[in-house]
């Protein structure tokens, strides 16, 4: 059968949850999200990437913290009611 468009059901559910973890938290790190969520790391990193190509996610600056590096901060760049309405 073809593929329809679009992210398949268990690319749009991390997606979803991604999101919700987005929107919860205002601006959060990769890491912060995988503690929310329970997703691996290279698939957050995979759906924030593809958030970020898409314009729904953007880096919005660095953690700070006293131990270890950095991390890039994500936060949502739109209005919340375009991703409840989005088919993706």
């Amino acid at each position: 059968m073809p593929r329809t468009s679009g992210p398949s059901p268990a690319r749009q559910g991390s997606m979803d949850m991604v999101m919700e973890a987005v929107l919860k938290s205002g601006t959060i790190s990769r890491a912060r999200i995988a503690q929310m969520t329970g997703l691996s790391k290279q698939t957050i990193s995979d759906v924030v990437r593809e958030l970020e190509n898409d314009g729904w996610l953007r880096e919005s600056g660095r953690t700070i913290g006293n131990i270890g590096r950095t991390a890039a901060a994500w936060r949502w760049s739109g209005d919340t009611r375009d991703w409840a309405a989005s088919p993706t």
